[in-house]
């Protein structure tokens, strides 16, 4: 049987994503914003896997890097500069973690507690890379799709909005910005060599690319024109996360079907919270 309709402002989606960014965890008086990157240990035309999503449950992270800021820069259009002086950069490998705990427990600790997550195609591949390390519990299902709600994902909004599917690259050299250092399959060879630094490296800079990339009052994308903050920015993310704390919600959404989310052809950020349960 179909489960209930919330019948908040008309929309399944609208009500599933209010209610998990209406919550905040109260013990810390510093609400902040995470970007983050994954680099992978092979392709998928290496992994083995019939489908994209085989693929990613034999596809491993090797480095994860984060920058987390204090909400109140990003919500403030504050520039690069200032951003990155008040950010905090962290990073975690797959091979090392505390006995009894995964590698990205603490990652994914931040991810609960942050007012907003922000990853470049983080939608289709940075969350999905991750989520063999939320269990497969109802729990962790429901934790996963908490997180994938709570990202804003510049890639699939410029996406959107373009029809185009622009390079991190390219949109960092066409607004004068820092660019990337290398490239994912480098990436991969960079892990299979043993060079750790070098790779944190890579993709800490990533990371620090991002968050200028979204703090852009407009972003220039070739071929295409200027766009307005709202479709890349971190700065109107947080005002309609803000916006949308102020409207009263009802109870909390359950996990039905985790198959509905990660089966079947690669869908679009609203497609993944309709397909999802609710209530």
């Amino acid at each position: 049987m179909d489960p209930p309709t919330n019948t908040l402002r008309g929309s399944r989606y609208y009500g599933l994503l209010q209610q998990r960014v209406g919550r905040r965890n109260q013990s810390d008086n510093m609400p902040f914003v995470v970007f983050f990157d994954c680099e992978s240990d092979c392709t998928f035309q290496s992994a083995a896997g019939g489908n994209r999503a085989e693929a990613f449950t034999r596809m491993q992270a090797t480095v994860v890097c984060a920058v987390v800021i204090d909400t109140e820069q990003c919500e403030k259009g504050t520039d690069r500069s200032t951003a990155l002086s008040f950010a905090k950069e962290k990073h975690w490998w797959r091979d090392e973690a505390e006995s009894g705990k995964g590698p990205f427990n603490e990652l994914l600790k931040l991810f609960d507690e942050a007012d907003c997550i922000v990853a470049f195609n983080g939608i289709d591949f940075d969350l999905p890379l991750l989520r063999k390390h939320y269990g497969s519990s109802k729990r962790g299902m429901k934790r996963y799709l908490d997180h994938r709600i709570k990202c804003h994902d510049p890639f699939v909004k410029i996406r959107t909005a373009t029809d185009v599917w622009f390079k991190l690259d390219v949109l960092l050299r066409a607004n004068g910005l820092p660019t990337k250092t290398g490239t994912g399959l480098e990436a991969i060879r960079m892990w299979e060599n043993g060079e750790r630094e070098k790779l944190k490296t890579y993709c800490a800079q990533d990371v620090r690319s991002l968050v200028a990339l979204t703090l852009l009052e407009r972003l220039e994308a070739p071929n295409v024109g200027s766009l307005p903050n709202h479709v890349h920015g971190i700065t109107s993310a947080l005002a309609g996360i803000k916006a949308l704390r102020a409207v009263p919600v009802e109870e909390e959404f359950v996990i039905v079907r985790e198959e509905r989310i990660c089966e079947g052809p690669r869908r679009s950020y609203a497609e993944v919270a309709e397909a999802a349960a609710v209530r």
